[in-house]
């Protein structure tokens, strides 16, 4: 091994800060002392779009509420509401139930079954379609309620 091949490996375990002594003073900037920081408080996005972890955050903050850490999402959300004094918009109510909806799509894949043995593509085109239809108006049922 050469000696620079030796000094490269020198610099190599040497820590960062060993590196920086060498530096002189003159290259580095006066660093500002910093102010100790305060606890963050989650960015202020409406309180639905929050994480579970970010509704606990909130709830330890307020005064009244109880058993922070054993709560889900949906009990949070509300004890949060409920001390913040938010009231809660009332949801559209829905006449179909998704229950309903997916009792339907069941009956639906059965006819296509029966038609698929009797051989009836044109009435199995049609059963799929509204199969389809049915499992848009579920996920569109969910979102809503």
């Amino acid at each position: 091994m050469t000696e620079k091949e030796q000094k490269e490996l020198k610099e190599e375990k040497e820590p960062k800060e060993a590196k920086e002594k060498k530096e002189p003073a003159e290259k580095k900037e006066p660093e500002e002392p910093k102010e100790p920081e305060e606890k963050k408080e989650p960015k202020a996005k409406p309180l639905d779009r929050m994480t579970a972890k970010e509704l606990r955050e909130v709830a330890l903050g307020l005064e009244g509420i109880v058993g922070v850490h054993a709560m889900n999402k949906s009990e949070l959300l509300a004890a949060v509401k409920k001390a913040k004094g938010v009231v809660d918009e009332k949801k559209r109510q829905t006449s179909v139930d998704v229950r309903t909806i997916k009792g339907k799509i069941r009956e639906l894949r059965s006819q296509k079954e029966s038609m698929k043995e009797a051989g009836d593509k044109k009435r199995m085109k049609i059963l799929r379609r509204r199969i389809n239809r049915l499992k848009k108006k579920t996920r569109r049922v969910a979102l809503a309620g």
